[in-house]
């Protein structure tokens, strides 16, 4: 679909109407302005309005990636609080799932920037593409996708932290949830960066909020662009069970992309402490653990992190894939045969499709 057709299920001016209490709200309120200022670039870029200044662009991109760095951890403290009260709760027996939605909703819009901060090259080869492209782009696009996969890894521990069991509580399924869906957007963008770096013609970037949350049926996590054929396609992630949402998108725009289908994420783990048998369940972060195991380590490796860092990457790694067999040059193949058709010009079939009503979740 070209950008212009496919920009017009998004409101560039959309705002998020829904408001999270006290302190959350206040510490949420610069993330979002990030966020829609990123959708607003976007945007302008897919209607083809005038790129903004190099120096503009990059001022931006200093001060965003400053903010990051600065107030993304203050920000999870807050929610940190909003998640101890919660537990507070559970160890009193006196919570539901609502308590956990609390903190589980806001820590999903976040995952945007833990993705975003790693995605400024892709954007600068989208905004500025004479002044970011070359060589030099792909080697630092393979130094991004070491930092996403290291990134995947830290959200990994989280599981390691609650044990296996105890996440598989039903009180816990909002938390279970942010996880599952946060990994698999690591894992995800990992995989259509493997793309990218085979195509340079092909960025894919995160999704702001205003073509994410605000944007009903059409609504994505990531997207795909073609700067040759100024085509794009949108990519929605689920942790499993793909099949029972299909109807809610626009399938015109957006590639649905299961976890365990499409990603190999799946793994047996006991999820009862009373039990002694195995499920096999939705495990992401096994793509991103693969992806540091098949890291060589080399002079090009190391400016990206030193060798000790990245060895006890590599380590935890291991401990995250375990021996489950590694699938990712099947899964990049087969999510790169899918994005390439969807880029494509839509059939007529497809254009004749019913699209879902505005608002839908």
């Amino acid at each position: 679909m070209h950008w212009e057709e496919f920009v017009r299920s998004y409101d560039r001016n959309a705002v998020n109407r829904h408001a999270y209490p006290g302190a959350i709200g206040e510490a949420m309120r610069p993330a979002r302005d990030y966020s829609y200022r990123w959708g607003e670039l976007l945007w302008d870029a897919l209607t083809g309005a005038p790129p903004p200044s190099l120096h503009g662009m990059r001022d931006f991109s200093i001060e965003y990636t400053n903010w990051v760095r600065r107030d993304l951890k203050p920000i999870q403290r807050v929610l940190s609080r909003s998640l101890d009260s919660a537990f507070a709760a559970i160890s009193e027996h006196a919570v539901d799932e609502a308590h956990l939605e609390e903190w589980a909703r806001p820590s999903m819009e976040l995952n945007f920037h833990r993705l975003n901060s790693m995605a400024q090259q892709s954007w600068g080869r989208l905004l500025r593409p004479e002044f970011f492209g070359g060589p030099a782009a792909l080697l630092l696009l393979e130094r991004d996708r070491y930092f996403l996969a290291a990134q995947a890894l830290k959200l990994s521990r989280m599981r390691d932290v609650f044990g296996h069991e105890d996440l598989f509580d039903p009180l816990m399924a909002p938390m279970r949830h942010w996880l599952n869906g946060a990994l698999n957007e690591f894992d995800t963008l990992q995989a259509l960066w493997a793309l990218s770096s085979a195509d340079d013609t092909l960025i894919a970037l995160p999704a702001p909020a205003q073509f994410e949350q605000l944007a009903g049926g059409a609504n994505i996590d990531l997207l795909v662009l073609d700067t040759r054929n100024h085509t794009a396609c949108g990519i929605q992630v689920k942790s499993s069970g793909v099949q029972r949402v299909e109807g809610r998108y626009d399938v015109t725009r957006v590639v649905l992309v299961d976890g365990v289908r499409d990603l190999s994420n799946v793994r047996a783990v006991r999820t009862h402490p009373m039990h002694s048998d195995r499920r096999r369940v939705p495990w992401p972060g096994i793509v991103s653990a693969h992806h540091l195991l098949d890291l060589r380590i080399s002079p090009v490796t190391d400016t990206f992190a030193t060798r000790r860092e990245i060895v006890q990457n590599k380590l935890h790694a291991r401990h995250v894939a375990g021996t489950i067999l590694n699938r990712n040059r099947e899964a990049y193949a087969n999510l790169a045969e899918r994005v390439r058709a969807a880029l494509a010009e839509p059939t007529e079939s497809a254009e004749s499709s019913p699209r879902p009503a505005a608002g839908t979740p």
